[in-house]
């Protein structure tokens, strides 16, 4: 690619899934014995690419990578707004 291309910096994005039938992503069917071979093919092609990047939602992140670490934040008070309803924060 020449150093004008207006490709040459696009990441190469892949979207690598395991769902069941109905659509989901996750949930117990990814530990039953039917589906034990698919997931293990998933994360070994996901192991085998040796990607520069991972992107997974919270729920995930936190189920496959906390290690079951919860945090305990009970001595801090909930960020609410002046109707009590959690807000998106955006810094100017």
């Amino acid at each position: 690619m020449e150093k004008g291309d207006s490709k040459m910096n696009r990441p190469y994005i892949i979207c690598h899934m395991v769902t069941s039938i109905d659509g989901k992503v996750t949930g117990d069917f990814l530990f039953t014995p039917e589906c034990a071979e698919a997931t293990d093919i998933y994360y070994r092609i996901n192991r085998e690419r040796r990607t520069d990047g991972f992107i997974c939602g919270r729920v995930t992140m936190e189920g496959s990578f906390t290690g079951g670490f919860y945090p305990d934040l009970s001595r801090y008070e909930p960020v609410r707004c002046g109707a009590g309803i959690k807000t998106d924060h955006i810094a100017l």
